[in-house]
């Protein structure tokens, strides 16, 4: 050959060329420039975790299956691909990446990552490639985000609306998962209160925290619970309408948490909307709460918007737009 290459290493740079997607070879035609030349590939990644007990919310099955549908929209519509793993990013770097998903993101295969509860040292690796990176329930440089304290003041407006005065505030531990605790929510609920011109009453407030844990802004705390949404509210419940301070409404910070609350109300004989008003937060489309939400207000986070803000944010940084680090997805309150 004139360039005094051999036929093995001609083949092998033309291989590599096809997988990059600049060349497709056509048997007995020739060599052609990829149509797939500036296809980007999208990494999709969502912690397996969520899905290992069954106990686990669907919100998270219903964030896959939207993405998977709005991928699927695009890829007929848009020069794009999209490659979907479950991993386990509480037990990395023990249990990697997938071998494929490893291989095309160190070849650069990948442009760009959206990742569903993604967190701690894989979150860290991912960012470090420096690719487009938006995450929803986890962590990375580009979060879309619920707004928890928009749906408090919405749940404790619609309770007040219902003539509630004393008005309690409950929240579950996320089990399986080391939780920081630094979020406001106690101080959100109190201004909430505020609003409606409400008092604050300690002792109507359950975190389900342990002890030391402060009630205003919290403090750096790593806690592990294996105790569910349903049974933390269960208990919660019990506890409060068996013998404790009782609240005359209270706004439950999840659904699945307010689904066992439910459950210990009809062992106590409490009925929602006559002995108690609950307000919830809950999800657009989930079924927890289906057939026992009549007499409470829900205020809905929506998987479909959550899921469009991302992409949006993706489309917006890969135009090299300037765009916010956190972007939040506002509730809906269903009465």
């Amino acid at each position: 050959m004139e360039l005094r290459t051999s036929r093995a290493t001609l083949h092998a740079a033309l291989a590599e060329l096809e997988a990059a997607n600049v060349l497709v070879r056509r048997q007995g035609s020739g060599l052609y420039v990829s149509p797939k030349l500036h296809r980007k590939t999208i990494g999709v990644l969502l912690d397996s975790a969520f899905f290992e007990r069954p106990e686990a919310s669907p919100f998270w099955g219903m964030l896959w299956g939207r993405c998977a549908a709005i991928a699927q929209q695009r890829s007929e519509t848009r020069n794009e691909a999209y490659v979907f793993h479950m991993v386990s990013s509480r037990s990395f770097p023990e249990t990697p990446l997938p071998d494929a998903f490893d291989a095309d993101l160190r070849a650069g295969r990948i442009h760009a990552l959206l990742a569903f509860g993604i967190e701690g040292p894989m979150a860290d690796a991912l960012e470090r490639t420096g690719l487009p990176f938006i995450s929803f329930g986890g962590e990375g440089p580009h979060r879309v985000m619920t707004d928890p304290r928009a749906a408090t003041c919405m749940g404790v407006a619609a309770l007040a609306a219902r003539g509630c005065k004393r008005i309690g505030f409950w929240e579950p531990i996320p089990p399986y998962r080391r939780v920081d605790y630094t979020r406001k929510s106690v101080h959100w609920f109190r201004m909430a209160l505020e609003a409606v011109s409400i008092p604050f009453v300690p002792e109507l407030v359950r975190l389900n925290r342990p002890e030391g844990v402060s009630l205003e802004h919290g403090i750096s705390t790593e806690v592990v619970t294996t105790e569910s949404h349903q049974e933390q509210g269960m208990r919660t419940a019990l506890e409060v309408f068996g013998g404790g301070a009782r609240p005359d409404g209270v706004m439950i910070a999840d659904d699945m948490m307010t689904f066992g609350a439910l459950v210990a109300f009809e062992r106590l004989g409490v009925r929602v909307g006559h002995d108690v008003q609950v307000a919830t937060q809950g999800n657009v489309g989930s079924p927890i709460l289906f057939g026992r939400d009549d007499e409470m207000a829900v205020v809905e986070n929506d998987p479909a918007r959550i899921v469009e803000a991302m992409f949006d944010l993706y489309d917006r940084l890969s135009t090299g737009a300037s765009v916010a680090s956190r972007v939040r997805v506002g509730p809906l309150l269903r009465q």
